[in-house]
């Protein structure tokens, strides 16, 4: 390890903030459940201590499998 990634100077998540976004699909789709006239997101953004922000967006859909494997 170096002094750049050593768990001394690992970064810090100060926050993390997520909110979910319904985008309307301007041509809707079939699938086996119905039709789909939203694309259901989540957004979010997470900020370190140093003031460092990263942003980031995930089909809900993935989210539900996740926490269900997890």
């Amino acid at each position: 390890m170096n002094e750049h990634n050593s768990p001394v100077n690992a970064p810090i998540i100060q926050r993390i903030e997520i909110w979910p976004v319904d985008i309307p699909i301007t041509d809707p789709f079939v699938v086996a459940t119905g039709a789909r006239v939203t694309a259901q997101n989540l957004f979010m953004r997470v900020t370190l201590r140093n003031g460092t922000q990263g942003v980031g967006e995930a089909a809900r859909s993935n989210v539900r499998a996740l926490q269900a494997a997890g």
